[in-house]
């Protein structure tokens, strides 16, 4: 048998697993339930005794004790709820192998010649196999193969610094909710590891390309799209853009590794003194491979710096192209150099107290003023009008890649020559997640406004802003009635200024807060 687990058989093979899966009812909804967990990003080794003695014998939980927890079955246990023909399937794919059971520490069988001794042989999966919900509406399940973080029988024969992890890995779930889920022609997913994301994107694109480095991620991923079939699926093997030379794609996805380390050990992880090493690598070939009009997202952290911040810097990574692209980064937390310099080393293991002095003077050199993490996006504009823009915006809870969509539209929207006549014949309207807050303070003894606060807690982006009394006055004349000209002509009038309406200062003034949501137009 090849040294990696796991082999791809025929299609015949592959819909006796999903039967079997799918009438055990092996989903994370069903499974959670069972489990009595929110979610199966919960279940931990700390869980694995106590959930397993609740999952109970029917077939959902021979496939909760076997693929998720690891155990070892006897071939009575197993064979009293799957069928022979999945049984024999499960083996010929090496989702399921024999072996000899443990007990206090001895393989059964190792002590023959004991009195009373016997040979027990059981039943174990080499790896995890865990259910995925895929993003989108209608979207059901994957099954991902990957490392069991937990082996119990031994039988798993992984690298330690080449782990294929589990879809369940919180960062690996946000990558998920976060891809695009809007049709295009191609798509190309760098760093792949375990190819759920490749799965994700598959109903999206007639083509996918996934690539990895380490041809252990790309033989799971290859199993893995083959499960769930997606024959559709191409992978390759290399570093990065290595991996498809010469190759353009509509859209480019990556979920790089970013943990900065002073010594690698992991390659799934480690992303070089400063984790922007293959993020670097991966924004600098965008161009050369991204289409026009394309698209190119990646989840990960970055560094402002006293001189730029993260994406202004990326901008820079892309070259001489620089120029054709708006860059949005989606800012989710921030740390201080020292707050992430501190958690480098509680958070790495077997890392020496004398790291901790390393990782500030690291950081100091560089000018580092916060450690970021969020989603960097761009597009490649199609025509040259106007200037590329960059963007830093929030993200909420609720923040998908729709919204860089819509916020890519609208910065193309704003470079057209008729923008801001548009913005004055349109009716603008409140938007429904708007807060104008107005804070008073006594003035010749009475109150009076002295603090306004405009806040968008919706779509696309949340955004918030002190804002000027004009502003103010500006956004509680907006009725979806009246034009952006009369809108500006009103406030103009309210505020008694001599000087004759500025209408493109109103026009501008309203296109930037529908920018940030506040108005719709």
């Amino acid at each position: 048998m090849s040294s990696l687990p796991l082999l791809i058989t025929s299609d015949a093979d592959r819909e006796v697993i999903i039967q079997a899966l799918r009438e055990a009812c092996f989903d994370e909804r069903t499974v959670s339930a069972r489990l009595g967990v929110r979610n199966l990003q919960a279940v931990g080794a700390r869980h694995v005794k106590g959930l397993a003695d609740r999952s109970g014998w029917d077939k959902l939980g021979v496939f909760v004790r076997i693929f998720l927890f690891g155990e070892v079955l006897g071939p009575r246990e197993v064979a009293s709820e799957l069928p022979k023909e999945t049984v024999e399937t499960l083996l010929a794919v090496d989702l399921l192998r024999r072996c000899r059971q443990i007990i206090d520490g001895r393989k059964l069988g190792d002590a023959d010649d004991t009195p009373g001794s016997q040979r027990v042989d059981g039943w174990a999966c080499p790896v995890s196999l865990v259910p995925i919900p895929l993003p989108g509406i209608g979207s059901c399940d994957a099954w991902v193969a990957c490392d069991r973080m937990n082996s119990t029988d031994g039988s798993s024969s992984r690298p330690a610094g080449d782990v294929v992890f589990s879809g369940h890995n919180p960062l690996t779930r946000q990558f998920l909710r976060m891809l695009p889920q809007s049709p295009t022609g191609s798509i190309l997913e760098l760093c792949a590891g375990n190819g759920t994301g490749a799965i994700a994107s598959a109903r999206l694109a007639p083509h996918v390309v996934a690539t990895d480095i380490t041809p252990r991620s790309v033989h799971f991923g290859r199993f893995n799209a083959w499960l769930n079939g997606c024959s559709h699926v191409e992978w390759q093997t290399g570093d990065l853009y290595g991996a498809v030379p010469g190759r353009t794609f509509d859209r480019i996805v990556a979920h790089p590794p970013y943990v900065p380390t002073l010594a690698a050990r992991a390659v799934y992880r480690d992303g070089g003194t400063t984790g922007e090493q293959v993020l670097q690598g991966v924004v600098a070939g965008v161009p050369a491979h991204l289409a026009p009009g394309g698209q190119f997202m990646m989840l990960c952290i970055g560094l402002d710096t006293e001189t730029a911040r993260f994406e202004e810097r990326a901008r820079a990574w892309l070259g001489d192209a620089a120029g054709e692209f708006d860059v949005i980064f989606g800012f989710e937390e921030q740390r201080t150099p020292e707050e992430y310099a501190r958690l480098l080393v509680e958070r790495t293991a077997d890392a020496p107290p004398e790291d901790f002095p390393k990782w500030r003077q690291l950081f100091a050199d560089l000018q580092v003023s916060a450690v970021v993490y969020g989603v960097l996006a761009g597009c490649r504009r199609v025509a040259g009008t106007g200037p590329a823009e960059t963007r830093r915006v929030r993200m909420g809870d609720g923040t998908r890649f729709d919204a860089f969509e819509w916020l890519f539209r609208w910065l193309e929207r704003q470079r057209q020559p008729d923008h801001l006549a548009r913005v004055l014949a349109a009716v603008p309207r409140l938007s429904s997640s708007l807060r104008l807050d107005i804070s008073y303070q006594p003035e010749s003894g009475s109150l009076v406004p002295c603090d306004f606060r405009a806040e968008n807690t919706g779509d696309p982006f949340p955004a918030q802003a002190r804002v000027d009394p004009q502003i103010a006055r500006l956004l509680t004349l907006v009725d979806g009635q009246r034009t952006g000209r009369e809108v500006a002509s009103l406030c103009d009038a309210a505020s008694g200024d001599a000087e004759p309406p500025d209408a493109l200062a109103a026009a501008r003034t309203i296109s930037n807060l529908a920018e940030r949501g506040m108005l719709l137009l």
